[in-house]
Formats: C-alpha cells, sequence, structure tokens
C-alpha cells in the first residue's frame, strides 16, 4: 500500500506505518493493564477493547523509530506521512459495535493525519469513513468492487470505478481491434436479414393489411441496422459500459481505472456551488 501511495504521488514524504509493539503475542502482550484495565476485564469486556501499546516503523528502512504518543500525531504529520493497518486499527476500535470510549473518541480525531489505511475489511473501510466524518470531515470514497459499497455509501461522495477496465496490452488492443471490425459486419448481416423477409413477406401476399404493416415494421429494423453498421464502420459508434456492483452504491461512476476523475468532480461540484450562490444573489438583488 505504501509502495502504491508513492506511484500515485500521494505524499513525498517518508512513510512511518503505526504498528503494535508485539505481533508475535498481540492478543495478551500489547495490553496496559491499569487498575480500570482490570475491573473491566473482570467486568466481561473481550481484552481487545482496551488501547494496545503502539510503535512507528519506517517503511522506508524496516527499523523501529519512535514510541506511539497520541498527542504528538499531529507533530509527526508534519513531518511524515502516516499509516495504518486493518489490524492496528481493530485493535483500537474494537469491532463494529464496540462502545466509543474517550480515548478512541480522542484517536477518532487523529485519522485526519493518517495518510494510508492498509488491508482494511469493508466494515473497517465504512468505520473510517463515518469516523471521519464524525470528526467534521467531508469525504470522498472511491471503490471499484463489493467490498467498497458500504463505505461508497456512507461517504458524501462515492465515485465508483470499472473493475473490469484491462491494461493497453498489445494482445488486448488486437482483440479490441477485432471485435470491432466485426460488429459492424454482424449488424450488417441482420441488415440484410430483414431485408430478405421483408420481400418474402410483401411476396407471400401482397394484399393483406398486416402483411403490409409487418413489412413496413421490418424495412424501418433493416433501416436502424444499416445505419448502426455505417456507424460502426466510421467509428462513430458509442462504447457500451458495464456498470459493476460499486456503481449501484455510487452516485458517479469513472469510465477508467482511475481516480483522476476525481478533479473533475471537486471542479464541477465548486462550479455548481458557485452557480447556485450567484444566482440566490441575483434573486436577492432583484427582489
Amino acid at each position: 500500500a505504501v509502495h502504491v501511495a508513492k506511484q500515485v504521488a500521494l505524499s513525498t514524504r517518508l512513510f512511518w506505518i503505526l504498528e503494535l509493539e508485539d505481533d508475535d503475542n498481540a492478543d495478551i502482550g500489547n495490553i496496559r493493564e491499569s487498575a480500570d484495565d482490570k475491573s473491566a476485564l473482570k467486568s466481561g469486556e473481550h481484552a481487545a477493547a482496551l488501547m494496545p501499546r503502539l510503535r512507528w516503523r519506517s517503511a522506508t528502512s524496516g527499523k523501529i523509530r519512535a514510541k506511539f504518543d497520541l498527542s504528538g500525531v499531529d507533530a509527526l504529520a508534519r513531518e511524515f506521512a502516516l499509516c495504518m493497518d486493518g489490524r492496528v486499527f481493530e485493535r483500537i476500535f474494537g469491532s463494529s459495535g464496540a462502545t466509543m470510549t474517550e480515548e478512541r473518541h480522542t484517536f477518532a480525531q487523529k485519522l485526519r493525519f493518517f495518510r494510508v489505511f492498509a488491508r482494511m475489511r469493508p466494515a473497517q473501510k465504512e468505520r473510517v469513513v463515518l469516523l471521519l466524518k464524525a470528526s467534521g470531515l467531508a469525504t470522498l470514497m472511491c471503490g471499484d468492487g463489493t467490498n467498497d459499497v458500504g463505505a461508497l455509501k456512507q461517504a458524501d461522495v462515492g465515485v465508483a470505478l470499472l473493475s473490469f477496465a484491462q491494461i493497453n496490452t498489445d494482445a488486448n488492443i488486437a482483440q479490441e481491434q477485432q471485435q470491432q471490425k466485426a460488429a459492424p459486419k454482424t449488424t450488417a448481416h441482420v441488415a440484410q436479414a430483414l431485408r430478405r423477409r421483408a420481400a418474402k413477406n410483401a411476396a407471400d401476399s401482397s394484399s393483406n393489411s398486416n402483411s403490409k404493416s409487418v413489412r413496413a415494421r421490418l424495412e424501418a429494423a433493416a433501416i436502424k441496422a444499416e445505419a448502426q453498421a455505417a456507424a460502426g464502420e466510421a467509428g462513430d459508434m458509442p462504447p457500451m459500459v458495464k456498470l459493476g456492483d460499486a456503481s449501484i452504491a455510487a452516485p458517479f461512476t469513472s469510465k477508467k481505472l482511475s481516480i483522476a476523475s476525481v478533479t473533475a468532480i471537486v471542479r464541477q461540484g465548486r462550479c455548481a456551488l458557485a452557480t447556485t450562490q450567484q444566482m440566490y444573489q441575483i434573486l436577492a438583488l432583484n427582489s
């Protein structure tokens, strides 16, 4: 995930990853057992509900850099790009129905400083979006599959990416060109078959009014098929877009497997907002 973040220029800073202090014994060894913690365990709460001990590791060198201090996240975010995975997220915030303690609420206010959330389950993605919205941020989510549907629904703006988009390799380009050449021929064959059927219908019963109407419909369908074939040969046929599962939950769908369309959505949203404000200003002046 850090490598992808570097490739898309999500940040030019060094990446620091938040991890559990003792991954080998994470279920038991990472608990700070204070007097309140022990009473919580006696009351039946699971150990994962307690805040674990955490540390920062450099994504470049792999070396441990510092102990985790919640109050110092703001300062670190100004110098490094901070990352968190789904395992750490679940240890901090618990499962979906876990109670939001004061410490968890404070940590949720710091999520805005994290640049990468990696290896997140669908429910965790949705919860990250909800926590960011609860902290007063406007959220935008991009997703290309069923596992992103929950987060796409909860985000203020959802953008579905077409998951069937293929890389433009030589084999894919050749296959697409063959399909484009075959499509006009198939449409032309359909038009010829319709015309033959119309001529046969006219020869069988030229005086019947029903036969004349059938012939007219066949000729109209043949003309439409010929027009489609001509448009396909000229390269004017519109592309067929097949929507994925994510498109059901998102108000916007990008035709490319890229987040480049986010810039256009933000620009169009600002233009729509500016136009609406100007319209109300004009109405106020004219009233």
